[in-house]
C-alpha cells in the first residue's frame, strides 16, 4: 500500500473523538480486515504446563459483538 493510499484510507476513518464510542468506531474502522480472532488488547496472560496460555482480554470479536450492542 502507498503512503497516499494509507492516508486516505485513514482519511475515511471516523475522526478522532474523547468519546468512548467514537474511539471504539475509530479502532473498529482501523482494523477492518482483522478476523474476528484478532486479540487486540491483553489483559493478562501466563502459560500453564505443556505450553497452554491461560488469555483475558478483547479480541475484534468481542469489539464488534460489543459495537452492535450500541
Amino acid at each position: 500500500m502507498t503512503l497516499r493510499e494509507m492516508r486516505e484510507q485513514a482519511e475515511a476513518w471516523p475522526k478522532f473523538s474523547d468519546d468512548p464510542v467514537d474511539r471504539l468506531k475509530h479502532t473498529l474502522a482501523a482494523y477492518e480486515d482483522a478476523p474476528n480472532e484478532y486479540r487486540l488488547l491483553t489483559a493478562t496472560g501466563n502459560m500453564r504446563l505443556y505450553g497452554e496460555l491461560d488469555w483475558t482480554g478483547l479480541t475484534m470479536g468481542d469489539l464488534r459483538a460489543i459495537a452492535e450492542l450500541l
